[in-house]
């Protein structure tokens, strides 16, 4: 096994939505539920962290704090790598179809997977296929020997709860809120002062009139008014504060020296793209390696190399040389033909979606006449 962990620290902002609504007072700086003061808010995905404090003691015996989930990690270095044997394909001027172009950016050909279980032959070919056997995936859900851990950020609670390595802990900021919440305003450029290149607009009088009234705030005490929203309006995102770091943690579980070197490509590139989480088109997500290892079982040594801007992987390391090297000649032999046996589908996914659409409709056919007897053995009774 190859692990190889390492500390980023956030340059800018970094945000990953958590699901459902949530709203922010800006008086209290507090979130606020199931009220109707306070702004619209798109808080971030937090964990729930347990902690040795006591509650007779004025202390949280639970922390949340903001991470970065492993599905995210690995879904980018699952593309990063994509990219790399994609290329490989096209320098050889081959195509492959669909399906695998699916399997290849997220690891799925559909929403139907096989349900059935693969031979030991298919095991064995994509477990000796450079991507395949290290992302996995595909129609029969071929297992992976990537394992990426929840990225968490080296704060208080973190390091008191042994989350985080030893040898990164002096990278922690002494705070355990790590968030901050920022309102932003979009503006209607056609309400007040009209621009002078709004006379693009074809009848501008007429269609400004309309607009006007139809985007006219609504009676607040009226709650069957419902004016069309215009553009404008008020809102707020959660975002991790700039300075933040956090430890990432991935493990290679194979003896195939090619796979280890395709992952520490995925994760260069990664790291090049300076892009994390969502809004990147605001420079969110951007970072700075702090720092980066590997172990394959000989202890920690420097996985880039010191300095280098774009970050690159650090050659000189004999280990890490021979990863990259066979990484290289094994995306030089893969063969678009080969990737599309591994990644076909052996059913059409419309005939699967038609069954079960029958499927479904027969069960409801059966609940209704089950009811339909039912009603007739009680009307019987009476």
């Amino acid at each position: 096994m190859v692990r190889i962990q390492g500390v980023i620290r956030f340059t800018s902002p970094f945000h990953i939505s958590a699901p459902g609504e949530a709203r922010y007072d800006f008086n209290s700086n507090n979130f606020v539920y199931g009220a109707k003061q306070g702004t619209t808010c798109t808080t971030v995905r937090k964990d729930r962290i347990a902690t040795r404090a006591r509650l007779e003691e004025g202390q949280k015996p639970v922390t949340e704090i903001p991470n970065i989930p492993p599905d995210t990690l690995r879904g980018i270095l699952r593309r990063k790598a994509a990219y790399r044997v994609i290329d490989a394909v096209l320098a050889k001027g081959q195509e492959v179809d669909l399906d695998t172009y699916h399997v290849l950016m997220c690891g799925a050909a559909n929403g139907y997977p096989e349900g059935k279980s693969a031979s030991v032959s298919e095991i064995k070919t994509a477990a000796a296929n450079v991507y395949m056997g290290l992302f996995g995936g595909g129609p029969s859900i071929m297992p992976s020997c990537l394992r990426v851990d929840t990225a968490y950020p080296i704060c208080p609670v973190t390091c008191d709860m042994e989350l985080i390595p030893e040898l990164f802990r002096s990278s922690r900021v002494d705070d355990n809120r790590l968030t901050q919440v920022q309102m932003f305003r979009r503006v209607d450029d056609l309400r007040g002062n009209i621009p002078a290149n709004a006379k693009v607009i074809k009848d501008l009088d007429r269609v400004l009139d309309e607009w006007i009234v139809m985007t006219a705030p609504n009676d607040p005490d009226d709650e069957t008014t419902a004016a069309i929203r215009g553009v404008q309006g008020w809102s707020s995102r959660e975002t991790v504060i700039a300075g933040t770091p956090f430890a990432m943690s991935y493990d290679v579980e194979t003896y195939d020296e090619a796979q280890i070197g395709l992952f520490l490509m995925a994760l260069v590139d990664m790291l090049n793209a300076q892009k994390l989480g969502g809004k990147g088109s605001l420079g969110h997500g951007r970072f700075v390696v702090e720092d980066m290892l590997i172990n394959d079982g000989n202890g920690n040594a420097k996985l880039l190399c010191e300095g280098a801007t774009p970050y690159a992987l650090n050659l000189e390391n004999k280990a890490v040389a021979s990863y990259v090297a066979s990484a290289q000649e094994a995306l030089a032999a893969i063969e678009a033909d080969e990737l599309v046996k591994l990644c076909k589908p052996t059913t059409d996914p419309s005939e699967r979606a038609a069954k079960k659409k029958l499927e479904k409709r027969e069960r409801a056919e059966r609940s209704a006449a089950r009811g339909q007897q039912t009603a007739a053995v009680s009307q019987n009774k009476e």
